[in-house]
């Protein structure tokens, strides 16, 4: 063969050949991934997800939809643990797993689950007392955040989590 030509294998030969397939079990992405976790593969001059070209394998046309994983498991590729869906369906399945990052696990987070906790009860022993003029305001500087993340702990709408 003359210099730089050389024989192309067959893309999904190629894709294949970076997956580790366990029969009965996930089939984890060798090749490259992202920061996230997930597999990228080459094809066509394009860069796709490895999870996704799995899914064009098994459904031919995927367009609009979400490729979710039935197993969790990010690097797996294995057609059976794939199904399409909406976003929508995606998030419901994160939230129904566990996954969905509450509380101080999430990136916005101003204060610690337990920091949170004690929030709500100082504010329940205020609203007990009758004296809640003010007690987000002296709260939110107790704890150096803006009054606004204070009005989202007692209000439920941030740490629902949380019991007290």
């Amino acid at each position: 063969m003359p210099k730089g030509v050389y024989d192309r294998k067959e893309e999904e030969q190629r894709f294949w050949e970076k997956v580790d397939i366990v029969e009965g079990k996930c089939w984890d992405w060798l090749g490259s991934t992202d920061c996230d976790g997930y597999g990228w593969f080459s094809c066509k001059g394009k860069t796709i997800m490895s999870h996704r070209y799995s899914a064009t394998l098994k459904y031919a046309e995927i367009d609009g939809m979400i490729v979710r994983h039935t197993c969790d498991r990010r690097l797996c590729v294995n057609p059976e643990h794939l199904i399409l869906g909406t976003a929508q369906e995606n998030s419901n399945d994160m939230k129904e797993r566990g996954r969905q990052a509450v509380g101080q696990k999430q990136h916005q987070a101003n204060l610690t689950d337990e920091q949170a906790r004690e929030v709500l009860s100082k504010y329940a022993t205020a609203k007990a007392e009758g004296k809640t003029y003010g007690v987000l305001q002296r709260i939110a500087k107790e704890y150096s955040v803006p009054q606004q993340a204070i009005y989202r702990i007692t209000s439920r709408q941030t740490y629902k989590h949380l019991m007290i």
